[in-house]
């Protein structure tokens, strides 16, 4: 999705993501046509606005991420249950509205996908693509929230303070089980490693333009990928399918997110709404989750 559309009638941003798919539908402000009054005084896009809703909506996440883990811990729910419908007493077992409405909001990142795919084809109905937008990351982060919870209950039954038939998954037949292939402190340490990975890569891409990277970052760069791909290889050993998922991770992390980046320096410099702004804060953390999330799928095999 190579970021080469013309934003107005100047040149185009070498960036490189998904807001790209939005150029046509944004108005710079100036340019050779008139403007009506209510089009003339709207507030501008920003960096700092960006980034803004960036912090919220990354605050956010993490906050759903943290109570999903606590939920599946407090109730050893290890399904994909929302915790917040959970605390309610709400869940996907039951037969009727609710238990569906539970069934469908606990998959609502493959829901919000096909959502925001088809807002990426009517970009001039932003609500859809937003609406989207939100709902995968809502799922992802109750994903790795429960990931994160799982992990909490394996240490525990290591430790022999729960057996390891006494959990509930709606989502699966038969009695519930939480059982790892993979050591604890082994799990632990990938998922470290993809935190730390997806935390500098979100921290690079904003410090430094994508158009002037200094060396050193590039080195930082490879020896934080080569980090990544050292500890998940030593902890679950090679394989194809791995490398490739490792693969997708850094491209997402050393291309895609810088290119975000810079298109949002563009739009910042072609003055276009500050409605936008929106649009890049919620692609932006959506591509951090999933530099995080695709380590871990490698490693675990998920």
């Amino acid at each position: 999705m190579a970021g080469k559309t013309r934003l107005s009638d100047g040149a185009g941003s070498s960036g490189f993501g998904l807001l790209s798919f939005f150029w046509q539908d944004m108005k710079p402000r100036g340019g050779g046509k008139r403007k009506s009054k209510t089009e003339s005084q709207f507030q501008l896009f920003t960096e700092r606005r960006v980034w803004l809703y960036l912090a919220a909506v990354a605050t956010i996440s993490i906050v759903n991420l943290f109570a999903q883990a606590a939920w599946v811990v407090a109730s050893h729910n290890i399904g994909w249950d929302p915790w917040w419908l959970g605390m309610l007493g709400i869940d996907s077992s039951r037969f009727d509205v609710l238990g569906l409405l539970a069934s469908l909001i606990g998959l609502s990142a493959a829901w919000g996908l096909g959502i925001a795919l088809l807002g990426c084809f009517i970009s001039h109905v932003k609500w859809v693509f937003l609406a989207g937008m939100v709902m995968m990351i809502a799922g992802a982060s109750r994903m790795l929230g429960t990931g994160l919870g799982r992990l909490i209950l394996l240490a525990q039954i290591d430790k022999g303070m729960i057996p390891v038939d006494s959990f509930v998954d709606y989502y699966r037949s038969g009695p519930a089980e939480l059982t790892s292939g993979t050591s604890v402190p082994a799990i632990a340490i990938m998922a470290g490693a993809a935190v730390i990975f997806a935390g500098l890569m979100l921290l690079k891409a904003l410090a430094w333009p994508s158009d002037a990277v200094p060396r050193v970052s590039l080195g930082a760069s490879a020896a934080i990928t080569l980090g990544l791909f050292g500890v998940v290889f030593i902890e679950s050993g090679f394989a194809p399918v791995r490398m490739l998922t490792l693969l997708i991770a850094v491209l997402v992390g050393l291309v895609v997110l810088p290119g975000e980046v810079a298109q949002v320096r563009y739009c910042a410099i072609k003055q276009v709404s500050a409605q936008w702004c929106w649009h890049p804060a919620l692609i932006i953390w959506l591509e951090t989750l999933l530099a995080m999330a695709l380590p871990l799928v490698a490693a675990l095999d998920i």
